[in-house]
C-alpha cells in the first residue's frame, strides 16, 4: 500500500482552490510522478499529462 506523502493534501488544496493548470518540477527520483498519478486517481477533476511527451508539449508551442 502506498503511504500518502506529506505534501499530497497541500497540493490537493491548492487545486481545489485555483481550477488551474500546474506544474510539479523538482530534483529526480523524489516522487513528483506518483504524487501526481496519486492524486488523478483519487478525484475525477484531475488530468495528468507529462510534459516529456512531444504531442502534449506541442500544444503550447
Amino acid at each position: 500500500m502506498e503511504k500518502k506523502r506529506y505534501l499530497y493534501n497541500e497540493i490537493a488544496s491548492l487545486a481545489l482552490k485555483r481550477h488551474k493548470m500546474a506544474f510539479i518540477s523538482g530534483p529526480r527520483q523524489v516522487g513528483k510522478t506518483t504524487l501526481s498519478k496519486s492524486y488523478a486517481a483519487d478525484t475525477d477533476a484531475f488530468i495528468y499529462k507529462n510534459w516529456d511527451e512531444s504531442s502534449f508539449r506541442k500544444l503550447w508551442h
